[in-house]
Formats: C-alpha cells, structure tokens, sequence
C-alpha cells in the first residue's frame, strides 16, 4: 500500500509540476509542511519543560506506542528532546534536514521563494529544531550540510566565521566533559546498548533473512532494518532491491549530468536542480544508516519534484545533448 500510494504520489507530482509556477508553489507547500511538523515538536519540547499535560485528544495521529514520542528525553529524562508528529526525533530530521539543504541553496545563491529575511529565519529555526531533537541521525544530517556549505558557499567574510564557530563548538563537543556525556549516550553508548544495539540487531536479522530468501525477499515491510541496502535485499530480494538502486542512481546521474550542462545557460533552473538534486541525495545518505523512508513522503516528493524539472519551459528551451 505505501510503495503504490508512494510511487502514484511521485508520478503525479512529476508529471503535474510543469511550470516555474506550480514548481514554486509545490517547494512554498512542501516547506510549510516541514514547519507544521517543526512548530508541532516544539509544542512537545515546551509543554515538556513546563511540566504540562500534552494535549493528546486534540494534537494526536496515532494510536500506538510511537504517539509517546512527544516524551522523548536523554540522560534519564534530564534533557528532553524535540520529537513530532507522533515519531522519534529520528524521523523528524529526515524532514527537517533536506528542507534544510534546499533552504541553504537558495539563500546561498540569493534565490528567495519570499524574502531574504524569511529564508534565512527558516534556516535557523530549522537547523536549532534539528538540534534540540539531539539526534544522531540529525548531527550526521548536520554535518553534510556543512560539507555542502564548504563546497558551495562564497567566499565572504560570514562563511569564514561561520566554519570557524563550526570547528569551535565541535571542539567543544569533544573536550567538554557535559557535552561529551550527551555525546557519549547519542553516539557511543549506542552501538552496544539501547537504540544502537537494537538497530545493529535488525540488521542481522535482515542478512539472515536474505539468506533464507535471496531473490525474492520476504516481502516490502515485512522486516525493520536500518541500514538501506540490508533493509532492500532483505525486504525485496536481489530482483527488487536492484532495481531500486537502479532506479536511484539512474534519476541522480542524470540529474547530475543536466546540472553540468545548465550552469551557464540558466541561473534559476541550475538553482532548482542543485538544491533538489543534493536534498535527495542528503536523504539517500540519512536512509543508508537507518534504513529507506519509502513510508514517509518525502522520499516520494522529493524525487518527483527531481523529475518534474524536466516539464519546465525554462528546460525546454535550453537545448541537451
């Protein structure tokens, strides 16, 4: 039900997206749902402060386990963390951060879908909201960006003290002892207990599983896996789950290859490819380490808005060999 859901949502967007316009207004709706999300992880994380009640029978979709999620705290509950839409701060950063490389390009490129001043205090709030979810999967998320920014980023006076203040507090990270300690339990701590063993567990269930049915696998969801390609061979088989990379890789390179020819032709197309192209590829990252996101909608969104690209008038009249 979700690839069907997922891949229709896909083909829609690829295919109705075909102008400047309907590309602008699907990235303003596609940014506002990430704030929904951010503003509503916020709610968690102040009524946790204050000692209030979370108003479940009002702010609340979901039913299960995963609803206790607005809860989340490091430390025996001496931090809280920001969590949302009834999910662990894990899934939240996998919306908040290609939000967060698609936000960058534009501002970095001067390239505002309202103003200068709203892109760059979206860019904040989202970079501190993936900050106090105190994720690893965020941190990691974070750090690409960071690479992103040295690689893109002009060489003015703020970039310069930007990577400064970045090297700064990573060095406080490692040195102080009260970050160390949080450090400690989001990083290292996990590989041998809690959430890091349980995550190093399903990923040998996976590769026991594909080996008991290497093909064809034991069907999409049926097994948890983080990590992307055990989750892929183990829930969809070699016959699957290669055509999956296939498909990814086939979509990125090309992508990749039109950036290169568009560069000089067309300013806005080549800012449209690069920041749509590199937040999928920040996603595909994030999914390498804790498994594909085919449940969630964003991985769809994003790689139909990658391919609506090709619908716009403005690549129409560019001429690729």
């Amino acid at each position: 039900m979700h690839l069907t859901l997922g891949f229709m949502t896909m083909i829609c967007i690829a295919s109705c997206v075909n102008s400047e316009k309907k590309l602008i207004d699907s990235l303003r709706y596609f940014l506002l749902g990430g704030a929904f999300a951010a503003l509503w992880g916020i709610l968690h994380f102040l009524l946790h402060i204050l000692d209030l009640e979370y108003p479940a029978f009002l702010f609340n979709n979901s039913i299960g386990v995963a609803a206790l999620g607005y809860v989340s705290t490091l430390l025996d509950g001496t931090i809280p963390r920001v969590s949302s839409v009834a999910t662990e701060p894990s899934y939240l950063v996998r919306s908040t951060i290609p939000m967060i490389v698609i936000l960058y390009i534009f501002w970095n490129f001067r390239f505002h879908l309202t103003s200068r001043a709203a892109t760059y205090f979206y860019l904040i709030f989202l970079v501190v909201v993936t900050i106090l979810s105190t994720s690893t999967l965020g941190f990691f998320g974070l750090f690409m960006l960071y690479l992103i920014f040295l690689f893109t980023a002009r060489p003015s006076f703020i970039a310069k003290v930007l990577s400064i203040f970045v090297l700064a507090f990573a060095f406080m990270l490692l040195y102080s002892e009260p970050f160390y300690i949080v450090l400690n339990e989001l990083v290292f701590e996990k590989f041998t207990i809690g959430s890091g063993g349980d995550r190093l567990n399903t990923v040998l269930i996976g590769v026991e599983n594909f080996l008991e049915s290497p093909f064809l696998g034991v069907g999409p969801g049926m097994l948890t896996v983080h990590d992307l390609f055990v989750k892929m061979y183990s829930n969809f088989g070699l016959f699957g789950a290669t055509f999956y990379f296939a498909f990814i890789f086939f979509t990125l390179y090309s992508s990749y290859k039109i950036i290169i020819k568009i560069k000089l032709k067309s300013r806005k197309l080549y800012i449209f490819y690069l920041s749509i192209l590199l937040a999928n590829i920040t996603l595909l990252l994030l999914d390498v380490v804790s498994g594909m996101s085919y449940t969630y909608g964003i991985f769809w969104v994003l790689l139909g808005l990658l391919m609506s690209l090709k619908n716009l008038d403005e690549y129409k009249k560019i001429k690729i060999v």
